[in-house]
């Protein structure tokens, strides 16, 4: 989740060094400029969930004796965290969108708070509401937990509702340089 917020802010570091205005001022609008940007993010959460799920599994099964077998369970177990991590660089799109010369400390904030909920909250025993506020605490415990697709379909939504909304408050904004 850490690599999408700095992949996100990418696009802020372009816009106030003054890279982005030379591009915008040719055939690439803001819009697709983004969505390139978002893209490359999406497509890059996905490999290196799969790659995670894979270098988890291979090493486990060899030390049980079956390769193949754990990557069925442990695939999907990666997988599972890919709706958080995207609602986490939806928000980064947003802060980029709507508070340019802000967005890294909030999208890097709304980071930590995030982590720290999902990671220290059970120790500290939080409540309830007080996770739900943290993305990851939506992802069932695959695979020791029962698939719970809804939870993952909500977060996939707010994240592209985060991402558009993102994209729409940056085609309504002036370029930030500096």
């Amino acid at each position: 989740a850490a690599y999408v917020v700095q992949a996100v802010l990418r696009m802020h570091g372009e816009e106030s060094s003054g890279r982005v205005e030379p591009l915008l001022s040719t055939a690439l609008g803001r819009t697709r400029w983004m969505l390139s940007h978002i893209a490359v993010v999406v497509g890059a959460v996905v490999v290196l969930h799969v790659i995670l799920g894979v270098a988890v599994a291979v090493p486990y099964g060899i030390a049980i004796g079956d390769v193949a077998g754990p990557i069925g369970d442990l695939l999907p177990a990666a997988l599972a965290y890919v709706p958080a991590v995207l609602l986490v660089a939806a928000a980064a799109v947003l802060c980029v969108g709507l508070v340019p010369r802000r967005a890294a400390a909030v999208a890097w904030g709304l980071f930590a708070v995030w982590v720290l909920i999902s990671q220290l909250g059970p120790l500290v025993q939080l409540p309830q509401w007080v996770m739900d506020l943290s993305p990851f605490g939506h992802v069932p415990a695959l695979p020791a937990a029962d698939l719970r697709p809804l939870p993952l379909i909500v977060l996939t939504v707010v994240a592209a509702a985060l991402a558009v909304g993102g994209i729409a408050a940056l085609r309504r904004r002036d370029i930030v340089v500096g």
